[in-house]
């Protein structure tokens, strides 16, 4: 067990819960720490932007980032308890998978997704990851991604096919069109019969908490059925809003 990490999430508890800022001294008489080493802790954790020093006294509270992060986590839950209903629906209409993702660092993860009636499909499981970069789903999510995190990806493409990105200066170009029409169209990126339509599902207050994908064989998924896949895609995201907080 890293005792440094147990440390740092105690202290970061500890904060997050008091009603008021906290100092070093009474941090470290609450958790049985020496002060020197609740104060580096303090340190570490305001240079992570998860804790404030408040300018007028020797005490820390939590910044928005914490809330942030409650927020990314809270909207995975809702998003996926909303998501069957809406994705066996565009399953009916489109008879190709349909899948919820969210952003995970520099992967996608699939929160919920209902399998297509057909016997020849592309296969996704739930809790299944991907790099987001060759992923309609992903692309999807990149496209409002800060900038931040479209750098953090540079060194870290893999080619797994003829079409795949493989710079951020391609990728950059690829998600200001997802930008521009709204959806994320991915022809054999991740694998070259595998093909893919996704759109961004916002919440109540426009953010973006996951993507909303159609996928299937590249055979079938021509121009007619990416039409149909981009109007349920679309549909689902509009459920989806309606009912996010």
């Amino acid at each position: 067990m890293d005792k440094t990490l147990m440390k740092g999430l105690r202290v970061l508890e500890c904060v997050a819960r008091s009603k008021s800022p906290r100092g070093a001294t009474d941090i470290a008489v609450e958790l049985g720490m020496s002060k020197s080493n609740a104060y580096r802790t303090l340190q570490t954790l305001v240079a992570l932007r998860y804790l404030a020093r408040r300018p007028d006294q020797p005490s820390y509270e939590p910044t928005a980032k914490l809330f942030e992060l409650g927020s990314l986590v809270a909207n995975r839950f809702e998003v996926k308890k909303l998501a069957l209903p809406i994705l066996q629906e565009i399953v009916k209409r489109t008879g190709e998978n349909a899948a919820v993702a969210v952003l995970d660092g520099n992967e996608i993860v699939y929160v919920e997704r209902v399998d297509s009636p057909n016997p020849v499909r592309s296969v996704v499981r739930t809790g299944q990851r991907l790099p987001a970069y060759c992923a309609a789903s992903g692309k999807a999510l990149l496209a409002y991604a800060s900038d931040e995190v479209i750098e953090s990806l540079e060194g870290t493409f893999e080619p797994f096919t003829k079409d795949t990105v493989t710079s951020v200066a391609m990728l950059r170009e690829h998600l200001a069109i997802i930008r521009e029409t709204g959806v994320a169209v991915v022809r054999g990126e991740w694998h070259p019969e595998v093909s893919g339509v996704a759109v961004p599902v916002r919440n109540s207050s426009g953010k973006v908490v996951a993507s909303l994908a159609v996928s299937g064989p590249t055979e079938r998924l021509k121009a007619p059925q990416i039409k149909i896949c981009k109007e349920a895609g679309l549909w689902g995201a509009e459920q989806f809003r309606s009912l996010l907080p």
